[in-house]
C-alpha cells in the first residue's frame, strides 16, 4: 500500500462499523479473525503520520473484548495498545443541532460550502489533529 502513495501524500483509512468485526470475531472465538486488522495498525504506525487508520465503535474497544474468551480477549489487548482511542460524546442538543442542519441544507448549499476555504481548513485541521493525537476542536 505504502508504495501507491508519494512521501508528499498522505492516506486516511475508515472504518465504519469497526465493531462488527469485532463481534464477529468473539462470536467464532478465533482471535486469527482480528489479526488482519492487528497487521494493518502494525502497517500504519510505521508510515510516520503518512497514513492514519480510524476506525468507528459504537463502544470501547475493551466492550467488544468482555464478550469474546480468555485467550481471544488478551490477544484483543495487545492490538488494542496500537491504537488511540478519541470518544466524541453528543449531547442530545448537539444530535439534534447536527441532524437538523442536514435537513436544512441542499445540494447547492453543501457544494458552496465544501468549495469554500472554511470547509478546507477545518477538515486539513482534523487531519493534522488526528495525525498527531490531538484534542479536535471542529466547530459546526
Amino acid at each position: 500500500m505504502e508504495s501507491y502513495i508519494t512521501k508528499e501524500q498522505h492516506l486516511i483509512i475508515f472504518i465504519d462499523e469497526l465493531g462488527k468485526v469485532f463481534d464477529g470475531a468473539a462470536k467464532s472465538h478465533r482471535p486469527d479473525d482480528i489479526y488482519f486488522l492487528q497487521q494493518l495498525a502494525e502497517f500504519v504506525s510505521r508510515t510516520n503520520g503518512r497514513m492514519i487508520l480510524v476506525g468507528m465503535l459504537h463502544q470501547s474497544f475493551t466492550a467488544y473484548a468482555r464478550q469474546a474468551t480468555d485467550k481471544t480477549h488478551n490477544e484483543w489487548m495487545k492490538i488494542q495498545g496500537r491504537f488511540d482511542d478519541f470518544a466524541i460524546t453528543l449531547s442530545v442538543d448537539e444530535q439534534i443541532y447536527l441532524i437538523g442542519q442536514v435537513i436544512n441544507i441542499n445540494g447547492e448549499q453543501l457544494q458552496r460550502y465544501k468549495n469554500s476555504d472554511d470547509f478546507t481548513t477545518q477538515i486539513q485541521s482534523l487531519v493534522t489533529n488526528i495525525a498527531n493525537s490531538r484534542q479536535t476542536n471542529v466547530r459546526a
